[in-house]
């Protein structure tokens, strides 16, 4: 994928750089009660060609569950207020995501860029961190970019 925002310039599986983060993760959470969606913001939407994100969103996921719906938008409360009981965090692409996750709650990232899971699978959604690894290995230091390394590790993509 290059040139996206998930490279793939460092092969996941190597955990050792996230590890060296010490962010602490949380155990994936298996009950919750509703669903928190997190639309792109009103200058990210039309930015990227999202308009209407949200209304087309969620009468899809409406047709898929029956659990409470609650939209957070940017300006509003913060989303992460709103994850104590969630059993899922939807978004087009959102650092938001990446907070619930750490928190142990299922996210549906719906960005081709970034995808992770889908809306079909709300029910049954994703429980995977694996792309942490990713994440970590392409996020270089200051002395990494002087020294070449970090060019190196982008251009074997």
């Amino acid at each position: 994928m290059k040139n996206r925002q998930w490279p793939a310039s460092v092969p996941d599986g190597d955990w050792s750089r996230f590890l060296k983060l010490n962010v602490p993760l949380k155990d994936m959470r298996t009950r919750g009660s509703h669903i928190v969606v997190v639309p792109p913001s009103a200058v990210m939407a039309p930015f990227l060609g999202l308009s209407g994100w949200l209304e087309c969103t969620l009468p899809a996921l409406d047709a898929l569950t029956d659990r409470p719906i609650i939209v957070s938008e940017k300006g509003g409360a913060p989303a992460s207020s709103l994850f104590r009981g969630a059993w899922c965090v939807i978004t087009e692409h959102s650092q938001v995501a990446i907070d619930a996750l750490i928190e142990g709650i299922p996210a549906i990232m719906l960005s081709d860029q970034r995808r992770l899971g889908s809306l079909a699978e709300i029910e049954n959604p994703p429980m995977s961190r694996a792309f942490f690894s990713t994440l970590a290995n392409n996020q270089f230091t200051l002395d990494e970019m002087k020294s070449g390394d970090c060019w190196a590790a982008l251009t074997r993509a």
